[in-house]
């Protein structure tokens, strides 16, 4: 059920790059990896609710990293604190829990960096600090990367114009995936293909997969992805899923 959150702050972190936060008016735990579907306004346009993974989630606060893309992330840009969003939330399955003893990979591109933040905030206080591969075509500042630089084991990042970093693409950096006990990945579908290509044992590899959806509850079916079993929907399935179960 959709609930009334006042905005708390929504604050332009980097040109079309948005930091929102709202009051959290839930009761539910809610994971890395999970994510809300966000009604821009009251009206027709946009129709559909749009879904936006956690970026940051506490007790009284919930935070959302988001760019510009369309219209509804537009007028999104445009909303103001104190005002109220319609939100339903928690949704999804998140991204599963290592041991500690476990050596981790993260692996974000883009704005898809959003779920892998507040899973690395989580492992953090577990104790546990993973290698970290960020992929960007340009420079991003130290405003939005700043928990990546402060709490990896170690950290590499490109740029496609090599504003930043190396230049070139993120999976071109990366060595061995299979010595890692755990990978966990988010960005653009190419980049995602091309590390569930790389990695021969495809059961450690965990996905947080992005599409459109309609309502993110299984019911519009809009968000369908074949699967190695049977077919999926990310809204319902995932959208974190495991690299065994799908086919990229």
């Amino acid at each position: 059920m959709y609930r009334d959150c006042e905005i708390l702050e929504n604050k332009n972190l980097f040109k079309d790059i948005y930091l929102l936060k709202i009051k959290n008016n839930f009761d539910f735990q809610i994971y890395p990896g999970q994510f809300a579907m966000i009604r821009i306004n009251n009206s027709l346009d946009p129709l559909l609710s749009r879904p936006f993974s956690f970026y940051n989630a506490s007790e009284d606060s919930l935070e959302f990293l988001y760019q510009i893309k369309g219209r509804g992330t537009s007028l999104l840009s445009e909303r103001k604190r104190g005002e109220k969003l319609k939100v339903l939330a928690p949704l999804g399955r998140g991204f599963p829990y290592p041991e500690v003893s476990k050596k981790i990979a993260i692996i974000g591109g883009g704005i898809g960096i959003a779920p892998l933040n507040f899973l690395l905030l989580e492992l953090n206080r577990g104790g546990i600090k993973p290698d970290i591969y960020l992929g960007f075509s340009t420079y991003v500042p130290n405003i939005i990367l700043s928990n990546f630089i402060d709490n990896s084991h170690s950290l590499v990042i490109t740029t496609e114009d090599g504003s930043l970093g190396n230049r070139g693409i993120i999976t071109d950096y990366i060595e061995d995936l299979d010595r890692y006990d755990l990978i966990y990945a988010c960005g653009p579908i190419l980049m995602l293909k091309k590390i569930w290509e790389m990695i021969e044992d495809k059961g450690k590899l965990y996905l947080s997969l992005e599409e459109r959806m309609g309502c993110g509850i299984g019911i519009c079916l809009s968000c369908y992805i074949g699967g190695k079993d049977k077919n999926m929907h990310i809204c319902k399935d995932g959208p974190v899923l495991s690299g065994a179960e799908v086919i990229l």
